[in-house]
């Protein structure tokens, strides 16, 4: 589950220049929360996210522990230092 939605994250970031660490974790937080946020890109992300635990195919339980678990890692990345992605560059390298 993890690998389908960092693959998500990934795919999304790459075709929206926009979307950068802080928008990536607002999306998960906003899955968590079942809130919207506030930055376009990080709405847009989040609903891609929630299309896929949308999926009959998909365990909502099973998806939510994954998000939680991405956003917790997302903790540990220095999100303020200025176009770094730290956090996104770390989840490609966990999916190669």
């Amino acid at each position: 589950m993890t690998a389908l939605i960092v693959a998500e994250v990934l795919a999304f970031t790459r075709s929206d220049r926009s979307c950068h660490d802080p928008q990536v974790v607002s999306a998960l937080r906003a899955v968590l929360r079942g809130s919207s946020p506030a930055a376009d890109s990080a709405r847009r992300l989040c609903d891609q996210l929630q299309r896929i635990a949308d999926r009959s195919d998909v365990k909502l339980r099973d998806f939510r522990s994954a998000v939680k678990g991405l956003a917790e890692q997302a903790m540990q990345f220095d999100r303020d230092a200025e176009g770094e992605d730290r956090f996104i560059n770390y989840l490609a390298v966990l999916i190669e």
